[in-house]
Formats: structure tokens, sequence, C-alpha cells
């Protein structure tokens, strides 16, 4: 699966349109369609923009051969339990902050 298809396929799956994806990346709506349509090559601008946007799409699953491999890109995923803490130092926090108002 070419470059721009790869990316098309992770907008769908999180419901992202073309017309967002571009208005957010500050992209031209027809360029950013030609790159994910493959009617043009990406520019690395773009690519470094999509990337950015997107941390968790892998570069090697953009470019490898897709001949050799399978088309799932690997989820890279925060652990549940770093998340919990998260949300609980950060439920603190606004405790905390809660708290203060009241005095």
């Amino acid at each position: 699966m070419p470059v721009g298809q790869k990316i098309k396929k992770h907008l769908k799956a999180r419901g992202i349109s073309i017309k967002q994806f571009a208005e957010d990346l500050d992209e031209n709506r027809s360029l950013v369609s030609n790159y994910l349509n493959d009617k043009s090559k990406p520019s690395v601008k773009f690519l470094y923009k999509t990337i950015a946007y997107f941390p968790d799409l892998d570069l090697n699953y953009l470019f490898r051969d897709h001949s050799e491999v399978s088309e799932t890109a690997p989820v890279y995923e925060t652990p549940p339990e770093k998340l919990i803490r998260e949300i609980e130092e950060r439920l603190n926090e606004l405790k905390l902050q809660l708290n203060n108002k009241d005095l």
C-alpha cells in the first residue's frame, strides 16, 4: 500500500476527514488530497507535519515495502497503570487548587 493510502487509512480509522486534516496541518486541501490519493508524492514537510500530528504513526510502517510485511501498524499505548497514576496525580492537583480557592 502506498504512503498516501496508509495515511488515509489512519485518518479514516480515527474519523478525521481530509478537509479537517488539511486544515489542522495548515495545508492546501487539494494538495493533501493528491498526496493521500497518491496522485503526487508527499513533501518532506507534509510527512513531518503528519508524524507530528499522529505521534503514534510509525514511520517504518509508512515507508516499508508493502509486499513483505503485514499492513497493520503497531499501536504504541501508554500502560493503563501509568495513565491511572497520571489521572490520580492530576485529580489531587485539582483538589488542592479547589481547596485553596475556598480559603
